[in-house]
């Protein structure tokens, strides 16, 4: 304890003193705080805006992927039915008729297009490419 009330005096002005600067810096890292969150908001803001603007981006690519397209038409079973109907391309089967399927054109026009090469080697060339292979 200090001795006298002078001393005493200056002690606790310091201490005021300590405890406004103190104040002081809370204060103005409570501004910063503040700040900090006003901007945080306003990043969250912008990206629920973001993110339904993507959503509704996403779902139209989805019904675009997955919905009815505009070369579809609806038509009627009938309809169907009368566009179908070749006799040629049907097969009656039993208790049911069965349309049947067209060849695939794809690999077996490619496998006659393409050109086929033949290499013939006597026995000594071969035997001489065996022995090599083998060293």
């Amino acid at each position: 304890m200090p001795a006298d009330n002078e001393e005493y005096t200056r002690l606790l002005e310091e201490m005021v003193e300590q405890m406004k600067a103190h104040i002081l810096s809370q204060d103005a890292r409570i501004l910063e705080q503040e700040q900090t969150i006003a901007d945080l908001r306003s990043l969250v803001d912008d990206l629920r805006l973001l993110k339904a603007g993507l959503e509704e981006t996403l779902e139209e690519f989805k019904r675009q992927l997955f919905g009815t397209k505009s070369e579809k038409t609806k038509t009627s079973q009938a309809d169907a039915a009368v566009e179908t109907e070749d006799p040629a391309s049907k097969t009656t089967v039993k208790e049911h008729t069965r349309a049947k399927k067209k060849k695939q054109q794809g690999m077996n026009a490619m496998q006659t297009s393409l050109s086929v090469m033949s290499l013939y080697l006597s026995r000594t060339k071969t035997a001489a490419v065996r022995t090599a292979m083998r060293k």
